[in-house]
């Protein structure tokens, strides 16, 4: 996962791809560890996993997380900082790479922990691609190389809906809250304009029969038999 919009701005992403190769080498190299937050390598060290994320320099290489598993997770806004996750298949091994803007910095990658919990490894990554872009003409792509776009348009249909639960929500707990400290009232009591809610089946009936029965007296003087 190379980009993610971050929902609580409008209109801002995150793009990793700066920070990543697409040759199959890792962007970052360590001497236990190698890193690309993009795009799944082979460095001739992790040569037994694919899909291939974080990799620990041991044993002939192991996948300590993979591509297709990464995800955000909002931690701070000031400085802004994500969590990036992954996890493999080997032994349910698990990586955190923090990552932390910073306008100042152009690439930073260090290792926080190994094995704190067992099989699980944290990272820091400063950078100033970690911080907030804005949408500029054409969207941004993701490692497929297929345009990025995860905002999907609030319909009126769902702003209504939210807002009808809204008033409703409301209404009750505010009608209970009434009946209860104003009148004292128990049990059913408590609900407001009980009378009205329980007459509303009724009028709804009286309301349809009032609609269909001309319709019905119109196919009878027609010769229509009812089914």
């Amino acid at each position: 996962m190379c980009v993610h919009t971050w929902l609580m701005i409008r209109d801002n992403y995150i793009d990793l791809t700066p920070l990543s190769k697409n040759d199959g080498t890792p962007f970052f190299g360590h001497a236990k560890f190698s890193y690309n937050p993009c795009y799944a390598f082979n460095d001739g060290k992790c040569t037994k996993a694919n899909d291939v994320a974080v990799c620990q320099h041991q044993n002939g290489g192991i996948s300590c997380g993979r591509q297709s598993t990464a995800a955000f997770t909002f931690v701070r806004s000031n400085p802004l900082t994500f969590n990036l996750t992954y996890t493999s298949g080997d032994q349910n091994r698990q990586s955190v790479v923090t990552t932390v803007c910073d306008p100042k910095v152009d690439r930073q990658f260090v290792i926080v922990s190994t094995e704190s919990p067992p099989l699980h490894y944290n990272f820091k990554m400063t950078s100033s691609h970690c911080c907030l872009h804005d949408y500029t003409g054409v969207p941004p792509t993701t490692s497929s190389g297929r345009r990025f776009s995860e905002k999907t348009p609030i319909s009126i249909g769902t702003i209504l809906s939210i807002s009808f639960f809204l008033v409703l929500i409301t209404y009750v707990a505010g009608g209970v809250c009434f009946m209860r400290y104003h009148h004292n009232a128990t049990g059913r009591d408590l609900v407001p304009n009980l009378e009205l809610w329980t007459m509303l089946p009724g009028l709804i009936k009286g309301g349809v029969l009032f609609v269909i029965q001309p319709c019905r007296r119109r196919l009878e003087s027609r010769g229509y038999e009812q089914m």
